[in-house]
This record gives structure tokens, C-alpha cells and sequence, in this order.
């Protein structure tokens, strides 16, 4: 379960970035340059060491000029997004029963639309029926973040993760020295990582650390993962928990 779960989002967010670009063709819009995702403080969604590795391929296959990751911090319950998962509970909640995946996509469709008559933004609900196995996809690239995600030597978690070329470090950033991955010769195309202790903060927290060099481009055979995540079936004592301790948690486990 831990590896689905982790890699459920990855997954998402490939969607996400496929709707937009299906919105910017219809609409004449350019696709955006730059990718920001402002995620739970937890582990286990997008707090792992996948998720980097994907931003981080991102911006080496230029798909976008910056990717990068927040981490909100405590009391970011009262943003309006936050406010949103709210309103989902409750429109769960007034569901008593449903026969299909379909059903749920059709009731909360009908209320997104509704609550977001008039502002900037597009409801989308889709079934998500397998999750790819991107770990295993991304794992040729020989990358990992150790110990980027806690506490380690008296160094603060950091909050905030940006991806870049090397072309485009500021000079501030330069200014603190780069710290290069062992056997890989430095180039302008090559993928930095920022990291800030917190998102407002205006230094950073270390040296920018060189993460994709711009010779494995080439290095995966596929545009995507093609294998899937083997998914574990509820068992009994599962379904009684999640009936006990979280009605919508158990009916969302059952429309994916």
C-alpha cells in the first residue's frame, strides 16, 4: 500500500499537467513555464523522494523553465484550497450510497461546477483506475535525496525545493558555491536544486546542488512508466476501520 500511495500523486499530477496543456490548445494559451506545487507537511504523498526526482526530470526534459515543491506550514487549514477539501467532505457526506465510481464523479462534478461559477478555475473529476509505477520508472536515473525531508545535523527540514538549470541561477544563489554529484562533469543544462528552510524565506538554505546532469537525458527508455502498481484489495479489517474512523476516506478508497 505505501508504494501506491506515494506514487497515486505522481500520477495526478501528470494528469493535472495534461489538462492544462489540453486547456492552453482549445484556449490559444501558451503552456506555462514554470511549475509550483504547494503540498501537506506529510509524508507519504508528496513529501518522498519520488516526487523530487520526477520535478526534477521535469525540468531537464524542459517541460518546464522551474518546478518547484512548498510545504505549508501549520494553521494553512484556513487557505481557501484547504477550505475546498472542506466542502468535498461535506458533499460526501451527503451521498448515502452510490452503485459506481461514476456516481461520485457525477455528484461532485455538479457541485464543483456550481461553487466555482465565476472564478479562474476549472472543475475536473476523473476516475483514477491504475497508478503507474513511476519509482520504478525513475530508479535508472540513479537518483536519491537522503535525508532531504527531516531534520538532520541541527539543519531545519527544509519547506521549499526549486528545480532549475544552472543557466538560470541568480547571482545570489551562485554566490554560495554549487555542490556537484561525484563522477558528473558540470554543464549550463544541468538541473540544480534550491532549497529554502521555509517558501518566504529570501536566502537559501545551501549551496545549490547539482541533481540531473544534462547527459542523461537520454537515459530512460520511455516517455513514462508503462508498468502498473500492484494494488491490495480491502481486506475485512480494513474496510472496518475505515468505516469507523473515516466514512470518506472508505468511500474514496472504493471510487478509485
Amino acid at each position: 500500500m505505501a508504494g501506491h500511495q506515494q506514487q497515486t500523486p505522481l500520477k495526478l499530477r501528470c494528469r493535472t499537467i495534461a489538462k492544462v496543456q489540453e486547456l492552453c490548445i482549445e484556449n490559444g494559451w501558451a503552456m506555462p513555464d514554470h511549475l509550483v506545487i504547494q503540498s501537506d507537511n506529510t509524508t507519504a504523498q508528496a513529501k518522498n523522494d519520488e516526487t523530487l526526482v520526477f520535478l526534477t526530470l521535469l525540468v531537464l526534459r524542459q517541460r518546464f523553465q522551474t518546478a518547484t515543491l512548498n510545504f505549508l506550514m501549520p494553521g494553512h487549514t484556513h487557505e481557501d484550497v484547504d477550505q475546498l477539501f472542506g466542502l468535498v467532505t461535506a458533499w460526501m457526506l451527503q451521498l448515502p450510497c452510490f452503485n459506481s465510481p461514476a456516481d461520485v464523479l457525477e455528484h461532485l462534478h455538479s457541485r464543483l461546477q456550481t461553487k466555482l461559477v465565476g472564478q479562474a478555475a476549472v472543475a475536473c473529476c476523473e476516475h483514477l483506475a491504475a497508478v503507474h509505477d513511476f519509482k520504478g520508472w525513475l530508479e535508472p536515473l540513479g537518483l536519491h535525496f537522503c535525508d532531504a525531508l527531516r531534520n538532520r545535523g541541527g539543519v531545519v527540514t527544509p519547506h521549499s525545493f526549486m528545480f532549475k538549470p544552472r543557466a538560470l541561477l541568480s547571482s545570489k544563489e551562485l554566490a554560495w558555491g554549487t555542490e556537484e554529484r561525484q563522477g558528473f562533469t558540470a554543464t549550463s543544462a544541468d538541473v540544480m536544486c534550491c532549497i529554502k528552510a521555509y517558501m518566504g524565506d529570501v536566502q537559501l538554505q545551501q549551496e545549490p546542488m547539482q541533481t540531473l546532469s544534462a547527459s542523461q537525458t537520454d537515459q530512460l527508455t520511455t516517455a513514462g512508466p508503462t508498468d502498473l502498481v500492484a494494488y491490495k484489495p480491502l481486506c475485512a479489517a480494513d474496510i472496518a476501520g475505515y468505516l469507523k474512523h473515516d466514512k470518506i476516506m472508505y468511500m474514496l478508497h472504493l471510487a478509485n
